[in-house]
């Protein structure tokens, strides 16, 4: 996948003797571990990425940006930090499909969800605000009342999602964040995300879709809740991305997709990469 490699220390195998993974086997990794450790992994795997000459985007549910400056104690790289709703924003819909849309507010099987997906494809400029409008016009152009009535609580929802969620779209809001990102040197990019899943879908799916598909850019996921989103989850695999995933739950049967998947096992850790089991333990 990559012509740019390097070695990532990743620890000391069980005769104590260092283990060490190549960014090529680490390009698309899945690591099953308890919080704690996780924290320490992304320590690790981050430091080695940057001493490496990556650059390293880190979107983060639980609040790991606090650790950037210990990480960081020797000063040998840069980073930024962006807070979803703060000085990073959605600045619209118009990179999402209307499935993704709808399937991430978790309306696929409402009665209103065709009419939404036709509210959503109508619309060129797609926010809230537009999208309440374009479904109003499917109202008002309804010949049957049932027609009409679905278009309603589509245009109800969108209207009370305008409401709720407004605060966090903002036109050119991710610029900044796009425009940080420099590979001529070494750098740490930090996305603290909202917590609420139906707005990080939308914001990783943006990021996604915008990033540009470099080799030496490294994606860390660390979500809060277990599992990612399966839609974003082949959005990132059909794409040429680096990446790291993390998850609480017990390891899948993923038919091989990963080319790294890591486990936690009686203190140590298990790394499974090709035909190859290794026992290793982090070590600073």
């Amino acid at each position: 996948m990559q012509n740019f490699s390097a070695n990532i220390a990743a620890g000391v195998d069980a005769s104590g003797s260092p283990f060490s993974l190549s960014s090529g086997d680490m390009s698309r990794s899945m690591v099953y571990c308890r919080p704690d450790l996780r924290r320490a992994f992304f320590e690790k795997v981050s430091s080695e990425l940057l001493l490496n000459g990556f650059n390293v985007v880190f979107m983060d549910s639980e609040g790991y940006s606090d650790k950037i400056e210990l990480i960081n104690s020797q000063k040998f790289f840069e980073y930024n930090i962006f807070d979803f709703g703060r000085n990073l924003f959605i600045p619209n819909f118009n990179a999402v499909p209307s499935d993704f849309f709808i399937s991430s507010c978790g309306l696929g099987s409402c009665d209103f969800a065709p009419v939404l997906k036709k509210a959503f494809d109508s619309c060129g400029e797609k926010t809230f605000q537009n999208l309440f409008e374009a479904a109003d016009r499917l109202k008002s152009g309804a010949c049957v009342r049932e027609d009409s009535f679905l278009a309603a609580r589509a245009g109800r929802f969108l209207s009370l999602s305008g409401d709720i969620y407004g605060g966090y779209f903002r036109p050119f809001g991710s610029e900044a964040f796009f425009n940080s990102i420099d590979f001529s040197n070494s750098k740490l990019i930090v996305v603290n995300l909202s917590k609420d899943n139906v707005l990080d879908n939308f914001l990783l799916y943006h990021i996604l879709e915008r990033l540009p598909q470099d080799e030496k850019l490294f994606l860390i996921f660390n979500s809060n809740s277990d599992g990612f989103f399966p839609a974003l989850l082949e959005k990132l695999f059909s794409k040429k991305f680096n990446f790291l995933m993390f998850s609480e739950g017990e390891k899948k049967n993923d038919n091989g997709r990963f080319s790294l998947e890591v486990e936690e096992f009686g203190g140590a850790l298990i790394a499974s990469f090709g035909p190859f089991k290794k026992k290793f333990f982090l070590k600073p």
